[in-house]
């Protein structure tokens, strides 16, 4: 950090916006002390570990930040915070406590826990720079200090020492947590960072989690690091506070909204971002303005976002020591992305509060169709008759437009009426507002709304940065809301020609007016759509999909979607459709949703799992269900899906999620249909491409070597699963407890999936194999065995029992011989046809697996049960003469068998 002599603003650097103020090669913070912290109804919040001890740190107070006010309604969260001059960083698990005795911590319930535990593991560090790559590990441990009755603190201790270090977070990890910090304030950050700009004493508010103000504090900061950054604050800072003349920190008590002396603006961020100031010129910064929006449109990167403050400081340095020109110029303005009229005031106050002197705004320059004496601004007007949404024709009337004299100093609502009575406009004065319209040849093009609340003097850059060079005029038409408000309750009210009409012209009414995509949505348009769709026809649904489609080319649209996971469930319950169009444009849709955004793969198979669910299915049946047709099935329907399926996939960040859902995809025959539709002629190179990624991505999950693999569509590891599962379903016949699975067992059996032939051949197994339950085999003396038991045939056995040992070791090979092959069962005459499909053959593996299991179900019933006394002779070795004979043991249990 460079700090500038002049002014007290700290100066990034003074490179470009290239420079990185966050690198990889940053140091981690040495950790200076490791604590755990536990609630407890008695003594509230606890300090029940902490390395140093007491005698050589103290670390009092911490037990009420590591812990915040509302934690217990959360089962997770993180919070950073300040202790005296060091920083500290807690991650906090909570569960429920049981009845069920299940043999772990949480099973038995201690009545002073009030029924719920919580545990909060942290650390303190001298530095706040890369502190979140210890995060993962506090998480974690966090989990496990909760699930266990008496905790090891060894790995904490490692941590202290230094024995056990986290990999230091890349700086892509940051560009991440800035974009959810985006995500959450939107165009709210310009004016939180006018603030902090100007060093105002700032507290976020928000309830339970915390952790993302915690991260808004952490960005904010860094745009002037002359701002304290306290983080968590609690009740006990109180008297700190009072003596705070600069600080950026947030809270969980609603009640420091109460204690205006303590700080300048207080931001609610608790269901919306809302600033709460009683100083006048802060209530006139802090609101959010039309160049805040389009500011918010342009990418904004962390660096260009850290080096708003660098850039105004040095400008206004170059200018206070310049010998020539010392006045803010529009071009300057420009130059560091502010807007001449929207941030004069924030300029001004920000010169005065650093002193930085011989530094003047010159004042605006009308254009040459202003009268700079008079204040006004002569241009045409026309009106859109756009009372009825669905019946506008979208040309400005009337075609030679009359000129109208405004005035640039009076808002414009107060000379609405009379643009109304020269155009005689057949509106409601009530619902009209003003458009900026341009003709460029013959295409005629509208603009932004004008703000009938403001004077043309407060809009004079979007008026013309959006007409010059251009013919242009402003358009008096009907109000976005009561538009929107038409659409819907055309839409619920109509049926039959005319509601076919409306939903047809929608997507064409949100192609043509993008501002109508934001109110539409906020007006519970979606909620309306969905209602019409559900209970509609095909055609109506598919234009109601192009709408959606359209909707969802806009950032207003897509977060709507994000928001309202109905909308995706309605998507997905479209794909079981009967009708092609219908499946083809809902899986389309699904597959531009599943590539906007990594996260957006979560709501998608939330969604699944609800449609499903509620249905008492497997997971993406509907899907299934089409690729099961096999022949009947479109190629490019196909096609969609198994892109859906491979965009999920990659998409999903931990083990447990993707075997989930590959596993209900092999459970309902992916690995059959994979075969048939890459065997299928002619072949399909995009189809084949598809099957093949998504057969690469099981391999490599489940860890095959990176060079057997062609391709694969995700490099990032996943998390580790959390049940120890290691491998699909397609590649192992053992699920993830390790116990065999029946289901896929009957899937290998059959190659046509026939229920009825899979049911013969396994009866027809277990009719040959029980009929030699009462025979005792040595499998120590066979090669084909997979069991091996210490049981021996006494040797004076007679020729009968003897030959029927031979005879069952030689139907067992003959069955395992059997099994390698594809087993063909009598087929009927209905089942003729479907022979003569090419069928792919079962993997001999797994038959072979099978094979090992029925004989060792038949060898475990061959073994006699021994009673304990008998057990206890074979331990202590007692004579033969002492011993039950086998063959006397045997022959006395086959009777009951046989019954």
């Amino acid at each position: 950090m460079i700090n500038d002599n002049d002014d007290d603003v700290p100066l990034l650097n003074d490179n470009d916006d290239n420079e990185q103020f966050i690198t990889a090669e940053d140091s981690q913070p040495n950790v200076e002390a490791v604590f755990v912290v536990t609630f407890d109804v008695k003594y509230g919040n606890i300090i029940e570990f902490q390395m140093p001890e007491k005698e050589h740190m103290l670390l009092s107070g911490v037990e009420y930040k590591a812990i915040p006010s509302g934690s217990h309604n959360i089962n997770q969260d993180f919070v950073y915070f300040r202790h005296e001059n060091k920083y500290g960083l807690a991650c906090i698990a909570r569960a429920d406590i049981t009845n069920d005795d299940d043999g772990s911590a949480l099973s038995v319930i201690d009545q002073s826990q009030r029924g719920m535990r919580i545990k909060s593991v942290g650390i303190l560090t001298s530095s706040i720079i890369h502190i979140q790559s210890y995060l993962s590990l506090l998480q974690t441990e966090a989990r496990i200090y909760l699930s266990q009755a008496s905790a090891n603190y060894d790995g904490l201790k490692r941590l202290l020492i230094r024995q056990e270090q986290p990999i230091s977070v890349p700086a892509s990890i940051y560009d991440s947590l800035f974009a959810q910090f985006i995500q959450q304030f939107g165009a709210s950050v310009f004016p939180l960072s006018r603030l902090i700009l100007l060093g105002k004493r700032i507290l976020f508010y928000s309830r339970s989690p915390i952790g993302p103000l915690c991260n808004a504090v952490y960005f904010t900061h860094i745009i002037n690091q002359s701002v304290n950054p306290l983080f968590l604050i609690t009740i006990a800072d109180l008297s700190m506070l009072n003596n705070e003349q600069s600080y950026i920190g947030c809270t969980t008590e609603r009640i420091f909204k109460e204690k205006t002396h303590i700080y300048d603006v207080f931001i609610d961020c608790d269901n919306q971002i809302v600033f709460h100031t009683n100083d006048s010129i802060l209530q006139s910064i802090v609101k959010i303005t039309r160049h805040d929006y389009n500011r918010l449109k342009k990418t904004l990167t962390l660096n260009s976002f850290i080096n708003i403050g660098n850039h105004l400081s040095r400008l206004l340095n170059q200018l206070s020591q310049s010998n020539d020109n010392k006045q803010m110029t529009k071009e300057n303005f420009h130059s560091i992305d502010l807007h001449q009229h929207y941030d004069r005031l924030f300029l001004n106050e920000y010169i005065r509060i650093h002193h930085i002197p011989n530094v003047t705004i010159i004042t605006e320059i009308y254009p040459d169709n202003v009268n700079s004496t008079s204040s006004t601004l002569q241009c045409r007007i026309q009106y859109l008759d756009d009372v009825d949404p669905f019946s506008s024709v979208n040309l400005p009337e009337p075609a030679r437009p009359p000129s109208f004299t405004f005035l640039t100093s009076t808002i414009l609502s107060n000379q609405l009426q009379s643009v109304h009575k020269v155009l005689n406009a057949p509106h409601q004065i009530s619902d009209c507002t003003l458009q900026l319209c341009r003709q460029d040849g013959t295409k005629t093009e509208f603009g932004p709304y004008l703000e009938l609340d403001q004077t043309l003097d407060e809009q004079r850059e979007d008026i013309e940065s959006f007409t010059e060079g251009y013919k242009w005029s402003i358009v008096l038409r009907t109000q976005l809301n009561v538009r929107v408000q038409a659409c819907i309750d055309k839409l619920l009210n109509s049926d039959g020609r005319e509601l076919r009409r409306s939903l047809f012209s929608l997507k064409q009414i949100f192609q043509d007016d993008k501002d109508l995509v934001h109110e539409f949505v906020n007006n519970q348009g979606l909620q309306c759509l969905i209602k019409i769709g559900g209970a509609a026809d095909q055609n109506y649904q598919n234009y109601i999909l192009r709408a959606l489609g359209q909707l969802m080319l806009y950032v207003d649209g897509m977060n709507a979607v994000i928001n309202q996971n109905e909308v995706t469930q309605w998507l997905y319950s479209l794909v079981e459709s009967s009708f092609r169009l219908v499946v083809k444009t809902s899986l389309k849709l699904l597959i531009v949703f599943a590539e906007y955004t990594e996260s957006n793969v979560a709501l998608i198979i939330s969604a699944v799992t609800q449609v499903d669910r509620s249905a008492k299915r497997l997971l993406w049946s509907n899907a299934m269900k089409i690729l099961n047709e096999m022949d009947n099935s479109s190629s490019e329907v196909v096609l969609l899906i198994i892109t859906l399926f491979n965009t999920v996939l990659s998409a999903i960040s931990d083990q447990d999620t993707f075997y989930d859902m590959t596993d209900a995809l092999e459970e309902q025959g992916m690995q059959r249909c994979t075969q048939f539709f890459l065997n299928r002629k002619p072949a399909e190179a995009d189809l084949i491409e598809q099957f093949h990624i998504y057969d690469a991505a099981l391999r490599r999950e489940d860890g095959e070597d990176d060079a057997t693999i062609v391709q694969s569509i995700r490099c990032t590891p996943r998390i580790k699963s959390t049940f120890d599962r290691i491998s699909s379903r397609r590649y192992s016949s053992v699920d993830s407890n390790c116990s065999y699975d029946n289901q896929q067992e009957s899937r290998i059996i059959s190659n046509n999936n026939n229920q009825d032939i899979c049911q013969n051949h396994l009866n027809l197994t277990d009719s040959t194999l029980p009929q030699y339950d009462n025979v005792i085999m040595s499998s120590n003396e066979q090669d084909d065995s997979t069991v091996s038991f210490n049981v021996d045939i006494d040797d004076d056995d007679n020729d009968e029992r003897k030959t029927r040992v031979k005879s069952m070791i030689d139907n067992r090979q003959s069955i395992r011989r059997s099994s390698s092959h594809t087993y063909q069962p009598t087929i009927s005459s209905f089942q003729k046809k479907e022979q003569e499909i090419s069928k792919p053959l079962p993997d001999s593996t797994v038959l072979r697996r099978m094979q090992n299991r029925w004989e060792t179900e038949i060898l475990h019933r061959e073994v006699p049960r021994t009673t304990r006394i008998e057990r206890n002779r074979d331990r202590w070795e007692t004579t033969n003469d002492d011993q039950i004979p086998l063959s006397d043991t045997n022959q006395s249990t086959m009777p009951q068998q046989s019954k």
